[in-house]
């Protein structure tokens, strides 16, 4: 079973799933949730490595890391994807946020294979469809 990671800060609104959103994107997507909450860039950087296409079947990434940027600034999701995809080029990054897609600039987004709302994705019915439909048509075309 491939692993589906999630990568997201500690904020208070940008938590990483709890255990019933959990179960039911891997029993959905079929894979294993390894949900990385990150405090730095440092941690990012250990991680990197280990995200590759032969064990990693996609990413799901939170768009703003807060305090996880040097001297507790803002990180951007999006630039840690670009750095994902450039390493790995075979493995899928998707992005959330609460923030709306229109407040996004367009050069950030073209980081992410798709973009999702957070929210559905810890409510009782997340879009396991679509985001199965991302990943397998990307591993596909790759």
């Amino acid at each position: 079973m491939k692993t589906l990671y999630w990568i997201d800060d500690t904020h208070d609104t940008g938590k990483p799933p709890k255990a019933p959103a959990q179960k039911r994107l891997e029993k959905g997507l079929k894979v294993r949730l390894r949900i990385e909450s990150i405090q730095s860039r440092e941690q990012f950087d250990k991680l990197l490595p280990g995200i590759e296409g032969s064990t990693t079947c996609g990413v799901i990434m939170d768009y703003q890391l807060t305090s996880v940027g040097e001297n507790g600034q803002m990180a951007y999701g999006s630039t840690w994807a670009a750095e994902i995809r450039a390493a790995h080029p075979s493995v899928p990054v998707i992005g959330i946020s609460h923030a709306r897609v229109s407040d996004i600039p367009k050069l950030r987004l073209e980081s992410f294979l798709a973009f999702f709302p957070r929210d559905p994705l810890m409510g009782p019915e997340p879009p396991l469809e679509d985001i199965s439909a991302l990943i397998t048509g990307y591993s596909r075309v790759w």
